[in-house]
């Protein structure tokens, strides 16, 4: 615990520093990498990021401000913050597809996955281990996440996921005894603020997700409707049907269909318009 890096961090650390410096000796990964930065480096990415990360800052200084955090917790803030936070924060776009996406988000930060991962990393093996294990276990799991897509590798996907789990279960049986063998001596109130960090964080950044969400999906919408007509009249009312009839619904928005979308947009009057969109809501 505390803010000092333990030896599987550190081990992810080394092999991510090392793969980094492998790419940049490659010419061709170079050329992507830039296409990358410049791709990323646009006012419509950074501009939402910088303010996801302002409103991440704002609920850890509300969080101090009543005693549920404070700077031990720190390293593991930032590794929320640039692993988990980062990969809800790039599926937003899905809020617009999948049916119950934040429904389901909220639920899985108590599922018994993440309680058992905690406690996995929370007592980790010696840096010479953690070196060799990390660069297995992401190999294999790359190595069962193809094989599963390809109905000729079911045997390598069976067998990559079984020695995943059976590495798992030993990580867990490891965590175990360590915990029984320093019960007396584990700050239990601190792994309990630890354990429930990330739950509580993700929780809370759902409401600006939501938001962006459906900014994004209505943005969508919106273009689709410029294209459809050069009446900027009709422009206009198509987007204030779309508005009052499909209201907060994020995935209605991201999944309206083209026909109902044109039928707004050509509606004769305002209120056949929101009746179109009202109907593509319940339906």
């Amino acid at each position: 615990m505390g803010n000092m890096p333990n030896a599987r961090e550190i081990a992810s650390l080394v092999w991510l520093v090392a793969v980094l410096g492998f790419l940049l000796t490659k010419p061709s990964a170079r050329d992507a990498m830039r296409a990358i930065g410049r791709a990323f480096w646009t006012p419509k990415v950074v501009t939402p990021v910088a303010a996801y990360f302002a409103y991440v800052a704002a609920l850890v200084l509300g969080a101090a401000r009543l005693g549920l955090w404070d700077g031990a917790m720190l390293k593991d803030t930032l590794i929320w913050a640039l692993g988990p936070a980062l990969v809800l924060f790039f599926r937003t776009t899905n809020a617009g597809k999948e049916s119950h996406f934040f429904r389901r988000t909220a639920l899985g930060v108590v599922e018994v996955a993440a309680l058992i991962g905690f406690w996995t990393n929370l007592f980790v093996l010696p840096l010479v281990v953690e070196l060799i294990l990390v660069p297995f276990l992401t190999l294999l799991g790359m190595m069962a996440a193809y094989a599963a897509v390809k109905p000729e590798h079911q045997v390598v996907a069976r067998a990559a996921k079984g020695t995943l789990a059976a590495v798992g279960l030993s990580l867990l049986v490891y965590a175990l005894y360590r915990t029984i063998m320093g019960w007396p001596g584990l700050e239990w109130p601190a792994l309990t603020r630890t354990l429930l960090l990330p739950a509580w964080l993700t929780v809370s950044v759902l409401p600006f997700i939501a938001v962006l969400a459906l900014v994004m999906v209505y943005g969508t919408a919106f273009s689709r409707v410029n294209v459809m007509t050069a009446d900027v009249g009709c422009r206009r009312r198509a987007k204030a049907a779309l508005l009052a009839g499909l209201h907060v619904r994020v995935r209605r928005v991201g999944t309206i269909g083209h026909e109902h979308l044109r039928n707004a947009v050509h509606a004769r009057s305002f209120r056949e318009a929101w009746l179109v969109a009202r109907r593509a809501r319940l339906s």
